[in-house]
């Protein structure tokens, strides 16, 4: 559960970033060719920024949860002494 943050903030700033240079090559064309689907282009462009932002946000809360917890020390056992068995 605790890795969920981060596989799916990942997942969705990956998305956004590939929807934004998809718009951004869209919107290239658009002025290039004509101004007819330029709308469209700014729509999936900020569609794109929402999605990177969400998904950096879900990083950055995933960062600073770890973050606060301080560090994790392994609980091995290898540290403690065993009590010697009665009779030895």
């Amino acid at each position: 559960m605790r890795g969920l943050a981060y596989v799916m903030g990942s997942i969705i700033a990956l998305l956004g970033i590939a929807v934004g240079g998809c718009a951004l090559v869209f919107l290239g064309d658009s002025i290039v060719t004509g101004i007819e689907g330029f709308g469209f282009g700014v729509f999936v462009l900020a569609s794109a920024f929402f999605l990177m932002a969400t998904g950096l946000l879900s990083l950055a809360w995933w960062i600073f949860r770890r973050a606060s917890r301080g560090p994790v020390e392994p609980d091995s056992g290898s540290d403690r002494r065993r009590p010697r068995p009665p009779g030895s």
